[in-house]
């Protein structure tokens, strides 16, 4: 039995083949999505970095800053695990599904391997995840493989401009179409794996939906920050 027919049959969803009788409603995506973003949000965070026997105590301030960084990087990666993994047709594979992956789309034939930025994967975690995708495929050859990247490596200029847009509070549109993204394809164990990233990602999953989800987390996110910031 494959990896897919598994998890189709042990949770309960419907395989491709199989009529869905629900139809999709973005309104109601939308706020089903801000309120389990709000719930990752909340969700306690370490406050203190553990003790280094190289470490002096005046330094204690910048490992816990540091800490709470990479604290939030984690809770954005998966936010956008689940922003993805909810919406139409798309299953958020979580932690604990047999191929160590993190998003499967049944209808379209589509499985994620997800990272919030380009360089949240080393060398060696990278060709792990790419492991893992090819290793699916050629076990549910009819599937295709997507090693997607939210936020992509920008040129200065670019970044300059990003920059400057965030500081003057612009219009979100903006700040999305500047993550214009990247398509390329990886051949990593015989397999051709697709590369997308930052808009072209988006707009390859959620179609014409993509401005409106990707501005949607934004917004949820940001009020929440100012909120409790009191920015």
């Amino acid at each position: 039995m494959s990896i897919v027919n598994m998890f189709v049959r042990s949770s309960g969803l419907k395989a491709a083949s199989e009529s869905i009788d629900h139809k999709f409603n973005l309104d109601q995506y939308l706020n089903h999505i801000e309120t389990l973003i709000h719930s990752i949000l909340d969700r306690p965070s370490r406050k203190n970095a553990e003790f280094d026997l190289l470490s002096i105590p005046s330094e204690q301030k910048i490992l816990n800053s540091a800490l709470h960084l990479k604290q939030i990087q984690m809770k954005y990666g998966e936010i956008w695990q689940t922003v993805l993994g909810e919406y139409d047709g798309f299953v958020n594979l979580k932690s604990g599904h047999p191929s160590g992956l993190d998003i499967m789309c049944p209808s379209r034939k589509i499985v994620i391997e997800l990272k919030n930025s380009y360089n949240t994967d080393n060398a060696s975690s990278r060709r792990s995840n790419l492991d893992k995708l090819a290793a699916f495929v050629k076990k549910n050859k009819e599937y295709t493989a997507i090693y997607g990247i939210i936020n992509e490596k920008h040129c200065k200029k670019r970044e300059k401009d990003i920059e400057d847009d965030m500081e003057n509070d612009s219009n979100n549109e903006i700040v999305y179409e500047r993550n214009e993204g990247t398509v390329k394809t990886i051949l990593h164990n015989d397999v051709d794996i697709l590369y997308y990233s930052g808009k072209r990602l988006f707009d390859f999953l959620l179609g014409d939906d993509a401005p409106i989800v990707v501005n949607k987390v934004i917004n949820v996110v940001r009020d929440y920050k100012l909120k409790k910031y009191m920015i």
